[in-house]
């Protein structure tokens, strides 16, 4: 693992789907990252399923894909798969987090630093660089 890296100017970052909850939350915090980032952002196809599943209302929905509109999402390609795949072997803990282990293949094939607030989920993939959420957004 990188492990924990302090902020980067102009890094690109792969957000995990948790910042997003924590903006649909009106968290200050997350509200300001997507205002103003602090490099370029991306997300998972994984993170727009999960957060447009169809308990949300129709107004909820919209908010969630005019947010999402803003930023590159990043669709598995063969490369993604192959990653993933790799990263199922090697982790047998992901075996049952399958949509971390989608983010964290993208994160290391496309060499995005990864924000997310579940550290511990993907602290121990050697594989990826992450940064913590607020933690080091909440200057």
């Amino acid at each position: 693992m990188e492990g924990l890296n302090p902020i980067a100017p102009r890094t690109n970052y792969l957000v995990d789907t948790d910042v997003f909850i924590l903006w649909q939350h009106h968290h200050q915090i997350a509200r300001k990252f997507f205002r103003q980032p602090p490099g370029r952002i991306y997300y998972s196809k994984q993170t727009r399923k999960e957060r447009l599943h169809p308990f949300l209302s129709s107004r909820e929905g919209r908010r969630i894909v005019r947010l999402l509109k803003r930023f590159r999402r990043v669709n598995p390609d063969q490369r993604i798969v192959a990653a993933f795949s790799d990263l199922l072997a090697r982790y047998s803990y992901l075996r049952d987090h399958l949509g971390d282990a989608l983010i964290a293949a993208t994160a290391s094939v496309k060499d995005l630093t990864l924000v997310t607030g579940n550290v511990r989920h993907f602290a121990p993939i050697e594989e990826i660089k992450i940064v913590s959420f607020p933690g080091n957004f909440g200057a």
